[in-house]
């Protein structure tokens, strides 16, 4: 072993004044404590025997808060690890174009989302029909000719931050490994303000705790939920219905006994026979007349028994007078009761089963005079490799009922993976005009996949 320089406690060292300036010690463990590393002058080094960690001190006086710890080549690849942010674009452009050229005709001859562009500058392209949605940089002088030229294929947790522009200026973008999301504050307050809109009073794994009880239980989903109301209400409409018939017999029977009685009792109170060929005919006696009309009156219930049944309160040309009036209105009969409950639930909830879709296809569709705003929850598992994404899209537009709509927009969010549906994407669009003119979602599928769709409208 070669001879080395030897110093016994440290090293210090003086300016002209004698005054020490640094210290090289060496402590067993972190430093901070000892008289040589309290009287160290800031600025000198203390070397961890333990741990071959280096240490400065950043502060005069004793402790081990007086000392800093030098970050070494572990804690720069854990504060790196997974992250995949890359240098900021100046802009992203939210056109929506066929391919890559279309883009750079619109470079040449203006700006891109209101920013004049120059060469080397980046550019974040996430709605390229044809082609790869990614950064590219300017190649040239945009209006003599410039190009666009890609700087890396995107992959999954991509994150990229826009400086400018009039959309998306100071926005950032991840991508999902299909679209350029947008995240940061305006994900998580459209995230709180889905929690409250489905009384969802925390995050993480809350089930919902009902107000009532009746059908359906505390942590049932909320589609258990509905699924378990939509057939309790199916069962009262059919009951509702058979009873109605039976209503309608009841009174056809005392409308007959009815007239029957008018006609056969004569003026001096004897009994004239019965004219008819049914129930009653000339050779029925009252009494067999009476048994026969008890007879079916009993086999199809009594009116107060059914009265009661459907809460009717009194016999006569009375119509309903109900509990509640969320949907229903007061006289309103039970047929257009059913009718508007029917009408609420399927605003409320549509299930939509696409088998084999292939490409992009119309999943659904809603007028746009009658519907404002859509959710639509979309489960795509492919036929041969049973790889799935679920995937919940917010679609909205801007026309009404005394105009047509030029835009929609759409938001995508609790995407969940399990494997990789190949090409799976969605678009909300608007097609026709006038009465006729929709609002469509969109969805494609490289292979074939089978698809559920739940619609809710929610304006």
């Amino acid at each position: 072993m070669a001879d080395l320089f030897e110093v016994s406690l440290g090293l210090s060292i003086t300016d002209d004044n004698d005054t020490e300036v640094f210290n090289l010690l060496s402590s067993n463990g972190a430093p901070g404590l000892s008289l040589d590393e309290i009287a160290a002058p800031v600025g000198s080094t203390a070397v961890d025997q333990l741990t071959g960690n280096l240490y400065t001190k950043k502060t005069a006086g004793s402790g081990l808060d007086k000392w800093v710890r030098s970050a070494n080549v572990d804690d720069v690849t854990a504060a790196v690890n997974g992250l995949s942010w890359k240098e900021p674009a100046k802009v992203s452009d939210p056109t929506v174009y066929a391919d890559l050229t279309a883009a750079e005709t619109a470079l040449n001859t203006g700006s891109l989302d209101g920013v004049a562009l120059v060469d080397q500058d980046r550019v974040l392209l996430p709605n390229l029909t044809t082609g790869t949605e990614g950064l590219y940089t300017v190649s040239g002088t945009p209006g003599a000719g410039a190009t666009l030229v890609l700087v890396e294929t995107p992959v999954d947790a991509d994150t990229v931050y826009i400086q400018e522009g009039t959309t998306d200026g100071d926005k950032t973008y991840s991508f999902n490994g299909t679209d350029w999301v947008e995240t940061g504050s305006g994900s998580a307050a459209e995230l709180a303000f889905i929690r409250a809109f489905i009384g969802k009073a925390l995050s993480g794994s809350v089930l919902p705790d009902y107000t009532s009880n009746n059908y359906i239980l505390d942590n049932d989903s909320l589609t258990a939920a509905i699924s378990k109301l939509d057939t309790q209400i199916g069962t009262n409409a059919s009951n509702i219905s058979a009873n109605t018939g039976n209503i309608t017999n009841v009174q056809t029977e005392v409308d007959l006994l009815e007239t029957s009685l008018g006609s056969a009792i004569n003026a001096d109170g004897t009994f004239n026979g019965f004219t008819g060929t049914g129930l009653l005919d000339s050779t029925t006696s009252i009494t067999d007349a009476l048994e026969a009309l008890d007879a079916v009156v009993a086999a199809n219930s009594d009116d107060a028994f059914i009265r009661a049944f459907i809460g009717k309160n009194a016999a006569g040309s009375e119509l309903p007078a109900y509990s509640s009036n969320n949907i229903v209105t007061d006289n309103d009969d039970l047929e257009t009761a059913i009718g508007k409950l029917d009408t609420y639930i399927d605003r409320e909830r549509r299930e939509i089963l696409i088998a084999g879709n292939i490409a992009e296809n119309i999943a659904d569709s809603v007028l746009v005079d009658d519907v404002k705003a859509v959710e639509w929850h979309i489960h795509a598992q492919e036929t041969a490799t049973q790889d799935t994404r679920v995937v919940f899209v917010h679609g909205s537009h801007n026309g009404n009922t005394g105009s047509d709509a030029n835009a929609t927009d759409r938001a995508e969010y609790a995407r969940l993976r399990m494997g990789d549906v190949n090409g799976f994407r969605t678009r909300v669009v608007l097609n026709g005009a006038g009465v006729s003119q929709t609002m469509q979602l969109l969805v494609r599928t490289n292979n074939s996949s089978d698809l559920t769709i739940t619609r809710k409208i929610l304006a």
